[in-house]
């Protein structure tokens, strides 16, 4: 009885998924036909959805790669998946929907949770039930089988969550929006050329980075995201890096050819009301949770090792700062 309505909850939730994705790629195929329609002239200028304050950027409906703030919708496919379905940030019900899925699906239990909780549940009235069959009787194995299903449905409950938070804290999981540098060269792969200790200079102006305001040469900002009382442990909700040309030794790597490897740090917002806007400007809220940032920065004067590569160049902090016990950001499933 309990595997029967465990394996029910399990399904029930797949088709809640299924159904929710479905929903969410009608809605933006709907309004991204409508605002094309419109641009083309073929639609009364009566439809135009409602937009946020600031540029946002656009996020594959596949990978979750995301273009960083821009007016035009991509028109190249997704570097890392191929996808050519761009999800406008900045278009008010888009954004919304994402963020009522994302909010769902943190409250919802993996169901591999729910099965590990509800077969050892099942497994222990199982044989307690044979045990008191066995010693007392029927009568006492129904009496044991039916109070064993209520206590076990209702310790089944109370530690879903639990379970859930333990099993997914040992698990890497991807950012929900991510933008580096694409391809990445796999991990075994030798560089064409390699040197340690090369000192990192800009090439024109410095850049700032969006959480601590810092100038630098270059940033990886990652977003830690965390919603008390729902089935996930802290989550990545953002890994971004951003920069400009920069010089090392003898060579010159423009923006956007290079890919910073460095820990984060955990750093304070320099500017409440820009770091609302970044958070929206990717599709996420200020109020819908607590957020804690981190950084790395590449500043004029640091000392790096480089390992050049066809795709392009590596470039490896010297002295990173100590990212302390956070949740470790997986390998890029991205990478090969």
């Amino acid at each position: 009885m309990i595997f029967v309505a465990g394996a029910g909850a399990m399904a029930d939730a797949a088709r809640a998924i299924r159904a929710s994705q479905r929903e969410l790629d009608r809605h933006v195929s709907g309004i991204m036909r409508r605002r094309r329609a419109r641009a083309k002239g073929r639609l009364g200028v009566d439809y135009e959805p409602e937009v946020a304050e600031w540029l946002c950027g656009f996020l594959c409906s596949e990978c979750d790669y995301l273009v960083p703030p821009q007016e035009e919708e991509p028109t190249e496919a997704c570097p890392c998946c191929r996808s050519t379905t761009w999800i406008d940030l900045s278009i008010e019900p888009l954004a919304h929907r994402i963020r009522d899925m994302e909010a769902e699906e943190r409250m919802k239990p993996p169901p591999k949770a729910r099965r590990n909780v509800y077969g050892t549940a099942a497994a222990v009235v199982v044989i307690m039930t044979v045990a008191a069959g066995a010693t007392g009787g029927a009568v006492a194995g129904f009496i044991t089988l039916v109070a064993g299903a209520m206590v076990g449905t209702l310790a089944g409950v109370v530690a879903v969550r639990p379970v859930s938070l333990l099993m997914l804290q040992r698990q890497p999981r991807s950012p929900h929006r991510w933008h580096l540098p694409y391809p990445l060269p796999p991990v075994e792969a030798t560089p064409v050329k390699a040197a340690s200790g090369v000192k990192a200079e800009a090439v024109g102006e410095l850049v700032r980075a969006p959480i601590s305001g810092r100038e630098c040469i270059a940033y990886e900002v990652c977003v830690l995201f965390d919603t008390p009382g729902d089935y996930r442990p802290p989550e990545w909700v953002i890994q971004e890096q951003g920069g400009g040309d920069l010089r090392l030794g003898e060579l010159e790597v423009a923006a956007g050819e290079y890919y910073l490897e460095s820990p984060v740090e955990e750093v304070e917002a320099a500017d409440v009301e820009a770091v609302k806007r970044f958070l929206r400007e990717r599709g996420l809220f200020w109020p819908d949770g607590e957020y804690h940032y981190y950084e790395a920065l590449l500043e004029p004067g640091d000392v790096v090792n480089i390992a050049e590569h066809e795709e392009l160049v590596i470039v490896d902090h010297l002295d990173p700062a100590d990212h302390g016990g956070l949740p470790r950001l997986p390998p890029p499933t991205w990478r090969p």
